[in-house]
């Protein structure tokens, strides 16, 4: 077993933590939480950063400054985890906001007379409006207080478990048993980074040339955003066989990474896509308000299209009676005003039946799989009380620890900050008054849970590899709406409260992977605590940047970046806490989505538990993905089962897996940048 004690570290002649080691980790710890960020909002999860920036430490550290041990590229892996880890919890949170404001634009009077006058339906128009989906930047501080505070408190809640956990129980820690395996195999390090560099230089080099025609004006190529075997099959549209070609290596690589095991996602896709969606339209299945879309879309070209709209449009929106509009959309869909007609009008079909239907079950089942996962770690909540309760009685092994004293007057820091975020989320709603004492209440609350969270999560991730965050928010979220109640300000600080956790519960599991492997190369285990005490605020700050930079260009809950995680919580917060204020149409139609959420999560729930594996949360991520993320993904699955029946599992461990994270890690940069660029060039005078 690797040595650990204090002795045997001091007497070893190996450079640990070195200004190299943490600067190669800061650098591409920020450069993963940029691409991460936009792959999570895509595909509905991250992948560990601890074998990537073990990959490319050894490329650097050993490759380009011949000076890297072991001890020290294991180093620059935890600080690159740390400041990657916490995206997740970013991009499964704070969306929601942007989820809440989008919802309101299409609620909004104004944005139906605008889309009308577009010759768009309701939602087509707020998709290619992101300016719809703003939200207070007051907001935005708060997340980045509550952020702060789940890095602080995640890292220090675990570090008292480390013994337990890993010297004691030794539990497993798939991913650090892995990083530990790259560490010490000097001889394929360099081969692995290799390999992970050309996969991000080609991913780089095709996000680029997919997405340069949205920012430059005048290319001889177009942008494409997928293509449709549907088209080319002349199948309705809203029957979608379609690949990604923007974000499609995100897609592929991703799907590479998760191998065999993801090819279960296609199931959840092809119940979904090919058997929910075509069954509520080819069996009629439709209200009468999804018939005023389809007219909306033809009214600018076609007049009788047109004069419906006018005569009947508002009614039909504010008294939900649309009767009028159902005639005319069954011609439309028919073909009785030509093939391009039926084409866009099947097209809404689709879109409708997708968004109110397949997705809203979807999320039900994502939302009835995470309570599954949580009751089915019940054993495991005993044992982490158990655990504690050993850690405690032991004092042996002490000195390998953090500072106890640093460790309360950092609890007690991230406490304050966590209040002050909540007062600050509070305060800037404007609607309704929330008391100090509720505020203290509910961050009292929060932190107790989050302690006892970060320890189920991290043995969950022991056992398992899996890590359920959004099933910690959205415990979190019914605990602080239990306690304050179901106020605009209350649902805020009720997400303040979900960011801090899921963050928190995020950096304590990767914090036991870390010192797993640290564990196993002979690390000595306070100098990784203190590492990732000092960096993991920076993830926090640069996720929530890189989401405020992406909702400039993207609607959140649309294609390419849908956001599935934050649409379970949005749907858990409107079973808690309805909106009051909903028009008549607008009440119809949440009453019917949240009927579907419930039927989703009994299904999921069912599942989960009666299958386990996460089944329900898996097949209900499956249907709320877009076809064409799901199809690319599952493809990237199959190309693993194939590469490793054809040359081995050792070809697919040290060329395939570096190659398709290299693609995630690319892909997800070069999207970021260019955005950033078209935002510049737009700000500069240019056309939006």
């Amino acid at each position: 077993m690797a040595a650990s004690s204090e002795e045997q570290q001091g007497a070893a002649p190996y450079r640990e933590i070195t200004f190299a080691g943490v600067a190669l980790g800061v650098i591409v710890g920020v450069v993963m939480t940029v691409s991460f960020t936009y792959a999570g909002l895509k595909l509905g999860f991250t992948v560990p950063a601890s074998m990537v920036s073990a990959m490319l430490g050894w490329g650097v550290l050993r490759g380009l400054l011949k000076k890297g041990s072991i001890v020290e590229n294991n180093i620059n892996q935890t600080v690159a985890a740390a400041i990657n880890v916490s995206s997740a919890g970013v991009i499964f949170t704070v969306p929601v906001l942007y989820l809440f404001q989008a919802e309101r634009a299409r609620g909004s009077a104004t944005v139906a007379q605008a889309a009308q006058r577009a010759g768009l339906s309701i939602e087509q128009y707020v998709a290619r409006h992101p300016e719809l989906q703003a939200i207070d930047p007051k907001f935005l501080w708060a997340m980045a207080g509550a952020s702060l505070a789940g890095a602080l408190l995640g890292v220090l809640f675990i570090i008292p478990s480390r013994k337990q956990m890993i010297e004691l129980e030794r539990l497993v820690f798939p991913t650090g048993v892995a990083t530990a395996t790259i560490l010490k195999a000097s001889a394929s390090g360099a081969r692995r980074a290799k390999m992970l560099g050309w996969g991000i230089l080609t991913s780089v080099l095709f996000a680029t040339f997919v997405g340069l025609p949205g920012v430059v004006q005048g290319l001889p190529w177009p942008a494409i955003e997928e293509f449709s075997i549907s088209e080319r099959l002349h199948l309705p549209a809203w029957f979608a066989i379609t690949l990604a070609v923007s974000g499609g290596l995100t897609s592929i690589g991703g799907g590479y990474i998760t191998g065999r095991a993801g090819l279960v996602l296609m199931v959840g896709a092809v119940i979904g896509h090919w058997i929910v969606t075509p069954a509520v339209i080819t069996q009629g299945w439709l209200p009468d308000r999804a018939w005023l879309d389809v007219v909306a879309r033809a009214g600018t070209n076609i007049d009788a299209a047109q004069s419906v709209l006018t005569a009947h449009g508002e009614h039909c929106r504010a008294a939900n009676t649309c009767a009028e509009f159902v005639s005319m959309g069954h011609q439309l869909a028919a073909g009785a005003h030509g093939h391009g007609a039926s084409d866009a009008a099947n097209a809404v079909l689709g879109g409708w039946a997708y968004r109110n239907v397949t997705r809203p079950l979807g999320v039900g089942m994502l939302l009835g799989g995470s309570i599954a996962s949580v009751i089915l770690t019940a054993p495991v909540l005993l044992a982490a009380v158990r655990s504690v309760r050993r850690a405690r009685a032991s004092q042996s092994g002490a000195s390998q620890e953090l500072d106890p004293r640093l460790m309360y007057v950092g609890i007690g820091t991230g406490f304050v900050i966590l209040v002050f975020a909540a007062w600050m989320g509070a305060s800037a709603v404007g609607t309704g008054t929330i008391s100090v004492g509720s505020i203290l209440l509910a961050s009292a609350i929060a932190t107790a849970w989050m302690w006892l969270a970060n320890i189920i999560v991290s043995i969950t991730t022991g056992k398992t590899d899996n890590s359920p965050l959004s099933g910690m928010a959205l415990i979190t979220i019914l605990l602080i709406l239990t306690a304050l109640g179901r106020s605009e300000a209350g649902v805020m600080v009720a997400m303040v409260m979900a960011v801090a956790v899921c963050v928190a519960t995020g950096q304590g599991s990767d914090m036991m992977q870390d010192l797993k492997t640290g564990h196993l190369v002979g690390a000595l285990p306070r100098r990784q605590q203190l590492t990732q005490l000092l960096v993991a605020w920076i993830g926090p700050l640069v996720s929530l940047v890189t989401l405020f930079v992406l909702a400039k260009k993207f609607v959140f809950g649309n294609d390419p970046l849908t956001a599935p995680q934050a649409q379970a919580i949005k749907a858990a917060i409107e079973l808690l806490a309805p909106a009051p204020d909903a028009t008549l149409a607008q009440q119809a139609l949440a009453d019917a989505t949240r009927l579907r959420y419930a039927v989703g999560a009994a299904v999921g729930l069912t599942l989960t538990l009666g299958a386990g594996g996460g089944l329900g949360v898996v097949l209900g991520l499956s249907m709320y993905l877009p076809m064409s993320v799901t199809l690319t993904y599952s493809i990237g699955c199959a190309i693993t089962v194939w590469t490793e029946k054809k040359y081995g599992r050792d070809w697919v461990e040290e060329r395939g897996i570096p190659l398709a994270a290299g693609w995630l890690v690319g892909e997800g940069l070069a999207q970021v940048v260019l955005v950033g660029v078209d935002l510049a060039r737009v700000a500069a005078g240019g056309r939006a």
